[in-house]
């Protein structure tokens, strides 16, 4: 719930000052929140998802994404479900229909030697 100790951001990963925050209302994270429209004012039209669980929430903000028209990727490794097959059934049945399963390394890489990829 808002405002208890449980909702509190997790200290490594809290977000900066000049970071926008979405509070997901839920399963999702695109219905009931403003995150489509601040997307497009930002014109971002592709989405990296990741979270827990796999099979739940970021498959529904997954499809909802793609239903909204943005490019879905989700690295495998950056999520979790309740159990190792759930996860698995979502990585390698469900998403890849609407989405391209990467990992985090693959999406790090160009960061790391901006020089390489000019």
């Amino acid at each position: 719930m808002r405002g208890t100790w449980d909702a509190d951001f997790y200290e490594p990963v809290a977000p900066q000052a000049d970071e926008l925050v979405v509070t997901k209302r839920g399963i999702g994270a695109f219905i009931g929140t403003e995150l489509d429209r601040l997307l497009r004012l930002r014109g971002v039209n592709t989405v990296i998802l990741c979270g827990i669980a796999t099979n739940w929430v970021v498959e529904t903000s997954a499809m909802d994404a793609a239903d909204l028209g943005y490019r879905v990727i989700v690295p495998e490794d950056c999520s979790a479900s309740i159990t190792a097959e759930m996860h698995l059934f979502a990585i390698e049945q469900v998403l890849p229909d609407i989405a391209t399963i990467s990992t985090a390394a693959d999406l790090i890489a160009p960061l790391e030697d901006p020089d390489e990829n000019a």
